[in-house]
């Protein structure tokens, strides 16, 4: 990562009490606010320039989503999906037939007995996909209009703390509710999230992806959606609340008009959808950063990416690989075959 781009040293540590609140965010009908506009003509020119402003921010943050951003609706149509097997020394193979993780019975008397072995090994495997994405979010969020100008600790705030949530965002768009599908085919199966965090979180997160196939976005209105969680005024330490707050409204306001452009019968009913998916996102990114307290407290244990440890805030060693990432094998259902349109 160059010097000029966003900087990943030691930031405040995150303040568990107030990542997940909702209670203070913006409504997504809330515009730009225009000084100089009065009365009833001075109200509709305002509109008038409220409506330019949030068209003229659309295309900025589209194009910038677009340069920034692996997960697309070409490669939703061409991608083939493959689930992630795990080989475990001296403890069997596991076996995806069914599109779980059960390991062979000659093997282990139980799956319970290789879960040390395997949860390493998964996190290795989603972290060596996830990392790219890493620098494809900081190079988005840099081009968002107004990013620059904040302070380099806020930068940083906004960018490790808002990561996952635009990731999870993004790979939903290849995603089914009963997968994880990253944007080389690697499927994560329930049985991989519930070995890598806990059955509640990994239920969660399906949900999520159930959310955003339901709201069915465009390119336009996922590039604004993912900006406006990247520009969320409430993360905690962040020093330039009002500054970050206006962003965040200008965003919301190029949101508004992705939705309306796009000719939906109930614009109101189709933004308040998307303040829910926000409001869900945030809630698992708050109870991913407390999920991977395993991960913190276990990093010798781990083989991670430099890059995916410093902006999950994981403590991290230079010892090599202790072992290969994972081979691969097609989804059952759709092995041979281009993955369906979620």
């Amino acid at each position: 990562m160059s010097r000029d781009s966003v900087r990943y040293g030691r930031v405040p540590k995150r303040p568990r009490e107030v990542a997940n609140s909702n209670e203070n965010m913006p409504d997504l009908h809330h515009g730009l606010n225009v000084p100089g506009m009065a009365g009833p003509s001075g109200e509709m020119q305002s509109e008038q320039v409220r409506s330019g402003v949030a068209k003229e921010l659309l295309k900025m943050i589209l194009s910038a989503h677009q340069a920034n951003n692996t997960y697309t609706d070409e490669l939703r149509y061409n991608i083939q999906r493959q689930i992630i097997v795990l080989n475990v020394e001296e403890e069997g193979q596991l076996d995806e037939a069914a599109g779980g993780m059960i390991v062979e019975e000659q093997a282990a008397s139980s799956t319970t007995e290789t879960i040390p072995e395997i949860k390493p090994m998964l996190w290795y495997n989603l972290s060596l996909r996830m990392t790219p994405t890493v620098q494809h979010v900081v190079e988005f969020a840099k081009r968002l209009p107004g990013f620059h100008n904040l302070p380099q600790d806020d930068q940083l705030i906004l960018v490790k703390v808002g990561f996952f949530e635009v990731w999870l965002s993004r790979v939903s768009t290849l995603s089914t509710p009963d997968y994880l599908v990253l944007d080389d085919g690697s499927t994560l199966t329930l049985q991989h999230l519930e070995t890598m965090y806990d059955a509640s979180f990994a239920q969660a997160v399906l949900s999520y992806v159930r959310t955003m196939i339901n709201l069915s976005c465009s390119e336009d209105e996922m590039a604004v959606y993912t900006g406006a969680l990247l520009m969320w005024p409430h993360r905690p330490g962040i020093s330039q609340f009002t500054h970050i707050t206006t962003m965040h409204r200008a965003i919301t306001d190029a949101l508004k008009h992705a939705v309306v452009s796009r000719g939906v019968s109930d614009p109101a009913g189709r933004l308040e959808a998307f303040t829910a998916a926000a409001v869900e996102v945030r809630t698992l990114g708050h109870r991913h950063h407390e999920l991977l307290g395993w991960c913190r407290k276990n990093w010798s244990h781990l083989v991670l990416p430099a890059l995916f440890a410093e902006i999950f805030d994981i403590p991290k060693g230079d010892d090599p690989p202790a072992f290969p990432a994972a081979t691969e094998e097609p989804t059952p259902s759709t092995s041979g075959q281009t993955a369906p349109q979620p």
